[in-house]
């Protein structure tokens, strides 16, 4: 091969792995909407019942919030990182670079 066809090579491979890792993030985007939504719905039932047991029984309401308040925060937490962490590329790989992105 000759560097003309090198180079073509290369560009190939890059456009390669921009699209699968774009596929990657569709993807992902995907999976966060789908496991996220069904955490976030079932936050707004819970916060129904709360209106509900605020006039009742205060207390179980009290143990209601708190428990939603971790619940929340560890779907939440738990699927951005998953995201974050899929769609960060390591700027130290040759191979996640596009070929604007500066070399380090």
């Amino acid at each position: 091969m000759n560097a003309v066809q090198l180079a073509d090579e290369l560009q190939r491979s890059r456009h390669r792995l921009a699209s699968a890792r774009e596929e990657e993030r569709r993807r992902l985007r995907r999976d966060l909407h789908d496991r996220l939504g069904p955490s976030l719905a079932a936050l707004h039932i819970q916060s129904n019942e709360l209106r509900r047991l605020i006039r009742g029984d205060p207390a179980a309401a009290k143990i209601m919030v708190d428990k939603s308040k971790i619940e929340t925060r560890e779907a939440i937490a738990a699927r951005l990182m998953d995201y974050f962490a899929a769609t960060t590329p390591n700027p130290q790989c040759p191979m996640t670079r596009l070929p604007a992105d500066p070399i380090p």
